[in-house]
């Protein structure tokens, strides 16, 4: 996993805990099927709010939520989930992100810092306390031809993987599939789909462990090493509720 940009954000080198410097906290989650934005500080969650729906129509009405009577130009750290996950949803938080930075220059303001975090490793440091002692693998479908694995092993080091279906079976331990709003390849014999109320993680990890990363501009990070196949239009169309490999007759 070196290829492209990626580098920078999966090395778990420079990654800290969020503390009293990051100041009023804005996070966007626009790469899962469940949309979260919250608004937090000094590890206290001031709003929440969460949204089975597409980025494209509700991640702006979430933030709006977590905000209240709070302008984005009050905000002094920007948290964006980087993936992986949806590509427009990540895109859609970016577009978010980067406009406020640059309406709080054009305001005469130091535009707020901006850190990253990836879902799964909150959800892994969330699952560790349960799995205490044991090694086990969270995956997200990397789109037709391979998974992006994030593996944890039995003293609780992480490490990212892309791999082949046989690759991750092959792996030690347990094996979880990330709820996602979309399959597109049959999920390896012996894998478990973590039920949706694990995957969603307390927010207050963040200031616990060190999971956020510092960027200098919002994007989401690509595995462009991924081996993708064309993209049809009926598997495009496929919903929730179509099963894995979203073909439907």
């Amino acid at each position: 996993m070196t290829a492209g940009s990626e580098t920078a954000y999966f090395a778990p080198r420079g990654r800290r805990p969020l503390d009293h410097r990051d100041g009023l906290v804005l996070l966007l989650d626009g790469g899962n099927p469940c949309l979260r934005s919250g608004l937090m500080r000094k590890g206290q969650i001031l709003g929440l709010a969460a949204e089975e729906s597409s980025a494209e129509e509700g991640l702006w009405k979430l933030v709006a939520t977590c905000l209240g009577k709070t302008s984005p130009l009050e905000v002094e750290t920007f948290l964006y989930q980087a993936g992986p996950g949806s590509l427009l949803g990540l895109r859609i938080a970016a577009m978010l992100v980067e406009s406020w930075r640059a309406w709080q220059r054009l305001e005469g303001r130091e535009p707020a810092k901006l850190r990253f975090y990836h879902h799964a490793e909150g959800v892994a440091a969330a699952l560790k306390s349960r799995l205490r002692g044991e090694a086990f693998s969270l995956g997200s479908d990397a789109r037709r031809k391979s998974w992006n694995v994030l593996v944890v092993d039995a003293v609780g080091q992480t490490s990212w993987k892309l791999l082949s279906s046989e690759e991750w079976v092959a792996l030690p331990g347990r094996r979880y599939l990330l709820p996602q709003g979309f399959c597109s390849q049959p999920i390896p014999e012996g894998t478990g789909v973590l039920e949706e109320r694990l995957g969603w993680w307390d927010f207050g990890l963040l200031w616990e462990d060190a999971l956020t990363g510092e960027l200098g501009k919002a994007e989401p990070a690509l595995l462009r090493s991924s081996k993708f196949v064309p993209w049809s239009g009926q598997i495009h169309r496929g919903s929730r509720g179509s099963g894995v490999g979203g073909q439907r007759s």
